[in-house]
């Protein structure tokens, strides 16, 4: 996902409704690639961080609210957060393109835009391909490509190396992943973390919903028995408590710190006690970056090598 005060909004960011990917190809070599130094806005977080991994660090002169990795991005003006785009700000930043990310957003911002004469774009980041493609175009507007290409072989190396694991361990486990408490918030199949899931051998177990991001029952969690609950979770009191330095993920082992997020484990008085529990950090996992599909691998490692080791203890 994840953004800004509820892993909800760290999911559902709705801004603007703009140009698709698929045009940027053309439209680029009329205008932008002419430009030495394209100046770039970015409307979500994860936009901003894969702007830096294409190169394109000293081009950003404007950036979402919580777009706080790498940590430099922190002190660009902040011209947009989950209530909307502060167009003065975004004005005085004097962009010469604004990115924004497909299906997250309303469609009433984007007439706005247009007549003060802001060119925005939009990109879909809804698979690995995707991500990859977005990279590629993003690195068209810098002259050093060699930050972009670096990141794209780091990508294609994460992704073999998921697909070599579960090929060697053949493991494959039932999860559900929680977003929120409530609402019970989950995800479809049709996203980048699941994506990857998949090839680790993981299903979904509300993969098939026709909902990108459906609310879901107890009934329907205890019905479909998962065997893994992922939850992503910014608990800061959880962190302090039970003395966890939480910069990843981390597999949830002792019973105390169980206990304190029952809230996962029990659904209508039916606990799962032998259900692995992923406790896995927002900012990571529920943003589209390389660093999504990085940590995954690890994860993947962790599930394909040691889960069921943990049942045994």
């Amino acid at each position: 996902m994840p953004l800004f005060t509820k892993i909800t909004v760290r999911v559902i960011f709705c801004l603007l409704h703009v140009t698709p990917l698929y045009a940027l190809n053309t439209q680029l070599s009329s205008s932008l690639n002419q430009q030495s130094a394209v100046k770039i806005a970015t409307l979500t977080p994860n936009l901003a961080e894969l702007a830096v991994s294409a190169g394109l660090s000293d081009n950003l002169v404007g950036v979402s609210a919580y777009s706080d990795y790498p940590s430099s991005l922190s002190k660009l003006p902040i011209i947009s957060d989950s209530q909307g785009v502060f167009v003065e700000t975004l004005l005085a930043a004097k962009p010469d393109v604004v990115i924004a990310q497909e299906q997250l957003i309303p469609s009433g911002t984007q007439l706005k835009l247009k007549k003060i004469g802001l060119d925005v774009r939009e990109f879909s980041l809804d698979s690995i391909e995707e991500m990859i493609q977005v990279i590629t175009e993003l690195s068209q507007w810098t002259e050093d490509k060699t930050i972009g290409q670096h990141t794209l072989i780091s990508i294609k190396n994460d992704v073999k190396e998921i697909d070599e694991l579960f090929n060697t361990h053949n493991k494959k486990y039932r999860v559900f992943i929680q977003y929120s408490t409530h609402p019970i918030l989950t995800s479809n199949r049709k996203n980048i973390f699941n994506e990857l899931l998949s090839r680790c051998g993981v299903v979904n177990i509300f993969g098939n919903e026709i909902n990108k991001w459906p609310i879901v029952t107890e009934e329907g969690i205890v019905k479909s028995a998962p065997e893994i609950i992922m939850a992503i979770t910014d608990d800061e009191k959880f962190y302090v408590e039970f003395n966890e330095s939480i910069q990843n993920f981390f597999v949830v082992r002792e019973q105390e710190p169980r206990k304190h997020y029952l809230s996962l484990l029990q659904h209508n008085d039916y606990i799962f006690n032998n259900v692995n529990l992923i406790i896995l950090n927002p900012d990571i996992f529920s943003r589209e970056t390389p660093r999504l599909v990085n940590q995954t691998r690890f994860l993947c490692e962790v599930i394909q090598k040691e889960l069921d080791e943990l049942k045994k203890e």
